[in-house]
């Protein structure tokens, strides 16, 4: 990088978690106090990040420029300062500057520095306009040819294009060659211990906050070759050069700016770690997929949801203000406010995830449990779970003082995400954007007039809403007298999106009006697949192929034992059904002729047997009742030890499940699997699909690959792939080899969250 030149801000300064400031010329004037609008925007800096001054100069500099000015509540505990180019580093903790170290120079350092610059007056004669000449700051030594305190007009004049001191400095090496020499502020040099430069104050600053280069910024006048800001290029952090405070302001402007412009993503469940109360299903776990894909591209989201149950990941921290108080958001309920605490989770710097708590005193017994449960049983606690999570997102963007560029809303269940837009962010109602899962009306809910008129129209007469129009934007097409969210969801969206192009199909011959993009689920690789395969998974050897896919499906088998008391065959062909038990997924066909079945599993040349798992909504009475027809079959004696079903399905069975497997069965009436994700995450295993051709599977040509099971003879299909054409393939390990790595191929090319990390970017999110 050329001298001077000035390196711009993309949207990685949402990722930043310190911004590490220069102190003269770059935060003030040189030797000068702050300018209060400097003061004002550092306030605000250090409410959403930590921040760092490093300066050549003393604590009591920094103190009298800068921390004299700030604001009386600024939130000093995200405030560190490195005096003296980092020879000292200071902390403070509950309003006192505690120092954490200091390294000075000894006096007969400082003495052989001094000799040293007086040997070199001849070279540049001091102007001697003020004295000092030479300030000794106890790690550092400056000297200015023009006076230490000078104005800033006669440093500029003496060595505007830095000639003068190159010669100094390039002098001062040859006699002090132990010694830091740089170029500093407008006039001066600055002179300290080998090794003791800016670089070494960064470093330090990382090493003791765990932070990686890549969150971190540093901003200088003096990033120039020979400037005392240069060696800070060396830690790998990023580096911004500025020519005076002015351009300053304009950055911390900018990286507040885009600080205050996340993607706002709402969703009723997310599945990000293995605790089951959090997450129902696929919808879930594509959440929890999108989150992390999004942190490994520092694309800035933040997310929202409800916090379910009463324990609390430790991964969770409580959002709290500047006064170190809990953050409560209040939401207006029908004629009441109820209030939420907000629990936040960080992955990387740029997503954040921020779930609402109810269970706190300053809410009546009845509303503490509003958010205990994930879909409650209840439709008042789901209609106000969903009010909590809309309008309870768009007002803590208010708190957080937070413009988002857009939101993404995710089922019917977070329409009021848009209702709330439309009341108190206004100017943004144009940039919602929503993301329909399935074709059931199930994924919103039905609210009768009288409801609507008892807890929405209050909210709406609140901001001025006409709550009529509201109603007719939501009204369901079978019922007038029936508000979906659903609809309103999709009715309030500039641009909205199915998860395959099959789904968008299916939309359209149910409503003829529908607009649905298609943008493909797909799922996160480095969660799903076996670590075992490692990075170079298609050129392992066949044997190596079939060594690991051997290992797996021994673990699942043991794991399969340790969760039953059954014990399967650990070397026959091992097909798995698992995902939510829904009545449209069909859980029971594989059940519906016994007879075969049986005949099926009791194949002793050609062993085939059979894993089930999955749950259901609680209010799903249906698929419960499936659930328990599933374990008592696995327990006669015509299939105990060939069907296992595992109980209390969670992200850590899943996983066992799509490592081990070696065939996924998807069982679905065609048209309803909008996309169908576990098969992805099969797919990256190399387990083959047996699946109706339905959301993604649609898209691809499973010839040799996979089988189809048509939607008009699904049944007979799937017993005669059971009986023959499935254990016939694999038990020809050359051919099953082959089929595994195209169905790795098929899902690592395009039915990643990488790809529909893509699609998001370049098809939905244009505004």
């Amino acid at each position: 990088m050329a001298e001077g030149q000035e390196e711009k801000i993309g949207y990685n300064t949402v990722m930043t978690k310190l911004v590490i400031f220069d102190l003269d010329n770059t935060l003030s004037e040189s030797r000068s106090k702050i300018a209060p609008s400097m003061a004002i925007l550092l306030d605000q800096l250090l409410k959403q990040k930590e921040v760092a001054i490093i300066s050549g100069g003393t604590f009591t500099q920094i103190d009298f420029q800068v921390l004299a000015q700030l604001p009386p509540n600024t939130f000093l505990n995200n405030l560190t300062l490195l005096p003296e180019s980092g020879a000292s580093y200071l902390q403070n903790k509950n309003g006192l500057w505690e120092k954490i170290y200091a390294i000075d120079l000894t006096k007969k350092e400082g003495k052989l520095i001094y000799d040293s610059i007086n040997k070199v007056f001849a070279i540049e004669k001091p102007v001697v306009f003020f004295k000092p000449l030479i300030e000794d700051k106890g790690g550092e030594i400056t000297y200015s040819p023009v006076g230490i305190n000078a104005p800033k007009e006669i440093k500029e004049a003496f060595d505007p294009d830095h000639h003068k001191r190159k010669k100094i400095v390039t002098a001062l090496k040859n006699l002090l060659p132990d010694f830091e020499i740089n170029i500093g502020g407008l006039s001066s040099i600055d002179i300290t211990k080998k090794g003791m430069n800016k670089s070494f104050g960064v470093n330090k600053l990382l090493a003791l906050k765990n932070l990686k280069p890549a969150e971190v910024i540093f901003i200088g006048d003096s990033l120039f070759q020979s400037g005392n800001d240069a060696a800070v290029r060396s830690s790998g952090v990023k580096c911004i050069q500025v020519k005076e405070p002015k351009e300053t302001e304009e950055i911390i402007t900018k990286i507040l700016v885009e600080q205050y412009h996340p993607m706002a993503f709402f969703c009723m469940e997310y599945a990000v770690d293995d605790d089951p109360d959090t997450y129902a299903g696929g919808l879930g776990i594509l959440a929890g997929d999108y989150l992390l894909e999004s942190a490994d591209k520092d694309f800035p989201i933040m997310a929202f949801g409800l916090h379910y149950g009463y324990d609390i990941s430790p991964d969770f921290s409580v959002l709290v203000d500047n006064k170190n108080n809990p953050v409560l958001v209040d939401i207006p309920i029908a004629k009441e406010i109820i209030k939420a605490k907000v629990w936040q989770r960080h992955f990387k710097a740029s997503v954040r995830l921020m779930i609402f708590d109810t269970n706190i005193p300053e809410n009546s017994e009845a509303n503490r449990s509003l958010t205990s449960r994930l879909y409650d049983s209840h439709f008042y606690t789901r209609l106000k779970q969903q009010m909590i999570l809309g309008i309870g997102g768009v007002r803590l963007l208010k708190i957080l003082r937070i413009k988002p560029q857009a939101y993404h809303l995710n089922e019917g269940h977070t329409a009021f995400t848009a209702l709330a837009v439309y009341a108190e962010d206004k100017e943004r109602k144009d940039k919602i954007c929503a993301t329909k899962h399935t074709i059931f009306h199930e994924a919103g809910t039905l609210i009768p007039k009288v409801d609507f008129e008892k807890y929405l129209a209050p909210y709406c007469k609140l901001f001025g809403l006409d709550s009529p129009t509201i109603f007719k934007m939501g009204e369901y097409e079978k019922d007038p007298d029936m508000f979906s969210t659903t609809k309103f969801l999709l009715n309030s969206s500039a641009i909205k999106n199915g998860v395959s192009n099959l789904h968008t199909v299916y939309e359209k011959k149910i409503h003829s009006n529908s607009t649905l993009i298609p943008v493909t689920n797909g799922v996160y690789k480095k969660r799903w697949q076996a670590l075992e395969w490692g990075p170079a998974i298609q050129k392992l050897s066949d044997k190596e192929f079939w060594q690991i896919k051997n290992h797996l499906r021994l673990r699942l088998i043991s794991f399969a034992e340790e969760k039953t008391g059954e014990i399967l065959n650990p070397e026959a062909c091992t097909v798995v059904w698992a995902r939510r038990f829904a009545a449209y997924k069909r859980p029971l066909l594989l059940f519906s002729d016994l007879a075969k079945l049986s005949q099926i599993v009791s194949n002793e040349k050609k062993p085939i047997q059979f894993i089930i798992s999955g749950k259901a909504y609680p209010t799903d009475t249906l698929g419960q009742t499936s659930i328990d027809q599933i374990v008592a079959l696995s327990k006669t004696p015509a299939f105990k030890g060939k069907i296992v079903y595992i109980p209390d399905y969670s992200i850590t069975i899943a996983l066992h499940l799509i490592h081990g497997a070696d065939v996924w069965l998807n069982t679905p009436e065609r048209g309803t699997e909008a996309s169908g994700t576990s098969g992805m995450k099969a797919g990256l295993n190399g387990v083959l699909q047996c699946s109706v051709s339905d959301g993604w599977i649609d898209e691809i040509d499973w010839a040799d690959k996979g089988w189809i099971l048509s939607a008009d003879r699904t049944k007979e299909d799937l017993y005669n792939y059971l009986e023959k054409n499935i254990p016939d393939l694999f038990y020809n390990k050359t051919l099953w080899i082959k089929s595994m790595r195209a169905t790795i191929d098929i899902v690592d090319s395009g039915y990643t969250t990488e790809r529909m990390f893509k699609d998001y970017i370049e098809k939905i999110y244009r505004f």
